[in-house]
């Protein structure tokens, strides 16, 4: 499609940047001079994630696609399976924790965290 069939369609040409500025504007997002949006308007990028699959692409950090499931139809469902989630992670922090004091018990600073949290 040529950018004259584009027209009253509500569709742009889609703009290329060179690697030099993608990587420009990673490195300024990652910085945190800037976030998205204002990215998005000094520079006059468009498009909704044009600057997320920039960072993607040549950031040094990890930015997840999102995808992590879809959520149940049955609300209770899922606050039961949300809860159940919860229940395993506190059981494993406490394991961790027993083990912690267990394993490091003459350390000053574990017998205090134990008289906060009054460990036996």
């Amino acid at each position: 499609m040529k950018n004259q069939d584009l027209k009253g369609t509500g569709l742009s040409p889609r703009i290329m940047y060179s690697e030099a500025f993608k990587r420009a504007i990673v490195r300024e997002y990652e910085r945190g001079i800037l976030n998205k949006a204002q990215i998005k308007a000094k520079y006059g990028i468009g498009g909704m994630s044009r600057v997320l699959d920039c960072c993607r692409k040549y950031g040094k950090l990890v930015y997840s696609r999102g995808n992590h499931g879809r959520p149940m139809k049955e609300p209770q469902k899922q606050r039961i399976k949300d809860l159940d989630i919860l229940e395993r992670v506190w059981a494993l922090s406490q394991r961790v924790f027993q083990f912690i004091t267990i394993r490091y018990s003459d350390c000053p600073f574990i017998r205090f965290l134990c008289k906060l949290t009054t460990c036996p």
